[in-house]
């Protein structure tokens, strides 16, 4: 119930990125099972071509003040349940050593939020490094994400290292065992920021490295086209990653079993499939529903793995898929919890309207 209780949270923040992960790799995991990370983009996604240091100064500013309002959130719910937590405060415990107490990139690292850049800072597949950290110390257990353990910088980029005014980055790729002092003169560039404090009364934000950083900056195409095909035994194991997926099967069903999954698989293998594989360049990110509902109208839907959310490919399916129907003759119906605000969002975009509630679900009809 708490896990789920939090989750809703983030379901209401759905630009946030959030994971759990055993701390049982430091010394809090002694009082902790557990860490809760969450990942804040900047107010602005700031490039190389606008940037400047007061307008991502600004975007830090935005972001934390949307930190704190989660945690706020959070707090309650763990205060409801009576659960034993810790905030980690941010600041680090000394000029000399410049480490804080607990380390947010660290815990992110093993929720699965993102991997060590070569400027030492959180990438995510998302918003690349353009986000600010969070950390609850939780004493329950929580399903975990899958540790990033490498990083996954291409080798031939160079972009921050080439854009850093100090020359502190050293142009290596992170792994989980490397310590930071392989990737920066974290002193020559704390000593670079430093300097700015009798100016600006603070240390400069300098996030050069982070305006400058591919990930994270694709655009969606709204006339993209997805491959919907049928599904075949290869499917299990994605599948599997997919419907095992606690954030994916929020609103859905508990999380699958790999029993559930070949079940799941086989109906998808009949004659008359009620859903769908998608593929995008050739590989598996999820599934779409398009079955029968009523005599004039399918159903349809979309459920894609987390590290596709926000590309723009539910919009894409909806539209491929209303398509298909009128080609069919069919109207169209979506289905869906009234907390799935993003699903209801899309719906009305493409002229679906609310019909009314059934078994607990929102259903929405095309007009």
């Amino acid at each position: 119930m708490l896990e789920k209780e939090i989750r809703k949270v983030f379901s209401e923040h759905p630009d946030i990125i959030y994971g759990f992960t055993d701390i049982s790799y430091c010394p809090y995991g002694e009082d902790y099972h557990s860490a809760l990370v969450f990942a804040v983009p900047y107010g602005e996604q700031l490039t190389a071509d606008d940037y400047t240091e007061e307008r991502f100064e600004q975007g830090i500013q935005t972001a934390r003040s949307r930190l704190e309002t989660v945690v706020a959130e959070i707090e309650q719910i763990l205060q409801k349940h009576q659960a034993k937590y810790w905030i980690p405060p941010v600041a680090q415990e000394n000029e000399k050593e410049l480490r804080a107490l607990f380390s947010f990139k660290t815990a992110a690292a093993h929720a699965g939020i993102g991997w060590f850049g070569k400027n030492d800072v959180i990438i995510t597949e998302r918003y690349g490094p353009r986000v600010r950290l969070s950390a609850l110390l939780i004493d329950e257990r929580f399903t975990y994400g899958q540790p990033v353990t490498v990083g996954r910088c291409p080798e031939n980029c160079t972009k921050c290292i080439d854009i850093c005014p100090c020359k502190a980055l050293k142009n290596q790729q992170w792994t989980i065992e490397k310590d930071r002092s392989e990737i920066i003169d974290y002193q020559k560039c704390n000593r670079m920021r430093s300097a700015f404090i009798s100016k600006l009364g603070r240390k400069s934000a300098c996030g050069l490295c982070l305006a400058v950083c591919p990930f994270g900056r694709a655009e969606p195409d709204q006339n993209m086209e997805l491959t919907i095909r049928k599904m075949n035994e290869r499917d299990l194991e994605p599948l599997h990653a997919l419907l095992s997926d606690p954030d994916v099967m929020l609103f859905l069903e508990p999380p699958y079993s790999t029993e559930q999954t070949r079940s799941f698989l086989q109906a998808a293998l009949s004659d008359a499939p009620p859903v769908y594989a998608v593929d995008q360049d050739g590989a598996f990110i999820g599934y779409v529903i398009y079955h029968t509902y009523d005599e004039d109208s399918m159903e349809i839907g979309w459920v894609l793995t987390p590290d596709q959310w926000g590309k723009g490919y539910a919009s894409a399916l909806t539209k491929q898929m209303i398509a298909r129907a009128r080609n069919e003759g069919k109207s169209l119906v979506i289905e869906c919890d009234p907390g799935q605000e993003i699903t209801k969002h899309i719906a009305v975009r493409h002229g679906f309207v609310w019909s009314g509630e059934e078994n607990g679900l929102e259903i929405y009809r095309l007009s």
